[in-house]
């Protein structure tokens, strides 16, 4: 019996995400970064209208971009160069940055997680709205705290001063403001709340991602290693930071492995999103079409049947 194209494409990738080869999970990376990055730019190119409440959904998608890049060059490795350490090897051998890699992991995590909380998880535009006031309002009451010396910081802590007041009665005239009870309404105002009252854990199951599911179980050691928790140094200590270390070997296959999967989610979103990224996604070549289907359900836990 001949096989399907789909059926052979399935055993392709399945045997890319089984195998143990980093340098062609990279080169898959590269290549859904870079149509992920394809795809968005047809909102500039048509100058697509967005409302105010979108246009930061921009910056988002180029911020998860470019943690998935430094993901990519991490996994690469590199040699050091002393001009005091005179050791004979240290030229020769391979190190990797685990660290980095984590904390940049976690960085594209949390991208993800913050774009699915703002404009997928609720489709409500007047709650969606509510969602990205909240977010930019909280980031400027933080700007606050900035220290204004010089001239161009003075005006810019004036602007601030003005959006923040403007959100703020932005925010008021909303009926998803509304129902908030008045404790939450004082507290985003005065203190602030860049995810509405919601931890990450909460936006996880929100999204989807159960706390069975990969990047739920994987947000615990991301976040250790950021904050220099007892666990990261531990790791360090034993894996001596070389890039032929097995446990280090498989830390960048993870990571690279769960950038692949958070990157096919993204375009799943911003294609289900924007019409004009829908079309464009559907004159790319099917293999690739299939490859991102393939690898979202997969990073939702889903079958692909």
């Amino acid at each position: 019996m001949k096989l399907s194209e789909e059926i052979l494409w399935s055993i392709e990738l399945a045997n890319l995400y089984n195998a143990n080869d980093v340098a062609k999970l990279r080169k898959q990376c590269n290549e859904l970064l870079d149509l992920l990055a394809y795809l968005h730019e047809v909102l500039a190119e048509e100058k697509v209208a967005v409302e105010e409440y979108e246009i930061m959904s921009e910056q988002l998608v180029i911020k998860f971009y470019l943690h998935g890049i430094t993901i990519c060059k991490i996994s690469e490795g590199f040699k050091l160069t002393s001009e005091y350490i005179k050791h004979p090897n240290l030229s020769k051998v391979d190190f990797v940055d685990i660290s980095s890699l984590l904390t940049v992991g976690r960085a594209q995590l949390e991208t993800l997680l913050m774009y699915q909380h703002l404009y997928v998880n609720s489709q409500n535009r007047d709650e969606q709205k509510l969602r990205y006031f909240s977010w930019i309002y909280t980031a400027l009451l933080q700007r606050r705290e900035t220290p204004a010396n010089e001239i161009e910081t003075k005006i810019q802590k004036e602007k601030d001063e003005r959006e923040i007041l403007r959100f703020k009665a932005e925010m008021e005239k909303l009926e998803s403001f509304k129902n908030l009870s008045l404790k939450q309404q004082k507290s985003l105002f005065e203190t602030g709340t860049a995810k509405l009252f919601k931890n990450w854990q909460t936006i996880f199951d929100e999204s989807g991602f159960s706390k069975e599911q990969l990047f739920s179980k994987l947000y615990y050691i991301l976040s250790a290693y950021s904050h220099s928790e007892g666990l990261s140094v531990i790791q360090m200590k034993s894996a001596k930071q070389l890039l032929s270390n097995k446990a280090n070997h498989d830390m960048v296959h993870l990571h690279t492995i769960c950038s692949i999967l958070m990157t096919s989610i993204m375009i799943k979103n911003v294609v289900s999103k924007h019409e004009a990224v829908a079309k464009r996604f559907d004159k790319v070549e099917r293999k690739k079409q299939f490859t991102v289907d393939f690898f979202s359900r997969l990073g939702r836990g889903m079958p692909n049947t």
